[in-house]
């Protein structure tokens, strides 16, 4: 090939490149590139429960899920089950000592940052859903209701048995909602 021929397909590749969106697998639309009010946090993480997870000593909230508090049970063929510490098993077993990688555009009451994460191309709340660890929230963008049907319609995770909202069980307890 001649190089004004090989420039010309590097200088158009680096304008598509430049004016691609990146995208988070699982999720549909775009997620926006990071400005200066957007943080990006990469690294292996600690779970400290269902919907949240630390990384070098900074808690990071996953957006638009909430997941059982770790002391909420619920019931499973007339058992009782401590559904909360289990959702937070589930996702430390498959993050593993994977590295995520996460955005976030937001901070919320509590001063954490809210973050949409993904490890090895996946969304991780997503996968929380879809296995059905956590809930799509009630209220806001409909992110993960898809997953959270598939999740009911197996009967996977907290889908399973019986169990009451996080956020409902929160608020009969005078717990703040998050």
């Amino acid at each position: 090939m001649r190089p004004a021929v090989l420039i010309s397909i590097f200088v158009g590749l680096a304008i598509y490149v430049a004016l691609e969106q990146p995208r988070i697998p699982g999720i549909t639309g775009s997620i926006q590139r990071p400005s200066e009010l957007d943080s990006e946090f990469v690294g292996t993480v600690r779970v400290v429960d269902g919907d949240t997870v630390s990384m070098r000593g900074l808690r990071l909230r996953l957006t638009g899920i909430d997941a059982p508090e770790k002391d909420q049970t619920c019931t499973r063929g007339g058992k009782i089950w401590n559904c909360g510490e289990q959702s937070g098993a589930a996702l430390k077993d498959w993050i593993g000592g994977s590295i995520l990688t996460c955005l976030s555009n937001a901070i919320d009451k509590y001063r954490r940052p809210v973050v949409r994460c993904t490890v090895r191309g996946f969304d991780v709340a997503a996968w929380s859903v879809e296995n059905g660890w956590s809930l799509a929230v009630p209220i806001g963008p409909p992110d993960y209701k898809s997953q959270e049907a598939h999740a009911r319609s197996l009967r996977l995770g907290l889908w399973s048995g019986e169990f009451t909202p996080p956020w409902e069980w929160r608020a009969a307890r005078g717990v703040d909602n998050q």
